[in-house]
């Protein structure tokens, strides 16, 4: 458990010596939106002690990531929004060609159906 500004909160910690946490795991931590990290610590996995251990928990920031915060997760939809409006205001003719080859797509469909139907005798 973490108390941060007055608050508490908890975050689980995994420990990374053989393998990283897998997709099902990481979808399982998101759906329960339990805050989580990940400290890996294969590299030192042969030689570990304590005092090893904890410069990889403490010292070295590149061995640690979220595995899952929704502040974060917030922040990379907010970016993902802007980063495509972004887009589609600078790139409208893009857009538009690529709408019109969508469009060429339903009509060829279509010919071909057209092409293969075949009508009934009615008498």
């Amino acid at each position: 458990m973490v108390v941060e500004s007055g608050k508490q909160m908890e975050i689980l910690v995994e420990i990374a010596v053989t393998h990283l946490v897998d997709d099902l795991k990481l979808q399982k931590i998101k759906k329960r939106g339990i805050h989580a990290i990940e400290i890996n610590v294969s590299e030192a996995r042969a030689a570990m002690d304590f005092s090893l251990l904890n410069q990889f928990l403490f010292d070295v920031p590149s061995h640690g990531r979220w595995l899952y915060h929704p502040e974060v997760e917030r922040y990379e939809n907010e970016y993902v929004a802007k980063q495509k409006k972004e887009w589609e205001t600078q790139h409208p003719l893009e857009d538009w060609v690529q709408q019109q080859l969508k469009r060429k797509e339903e009509l060829e469909e279509r010919q071909k159906v057209l092409a293969a139907w075949k009508p009934q005798q009615l008498f």
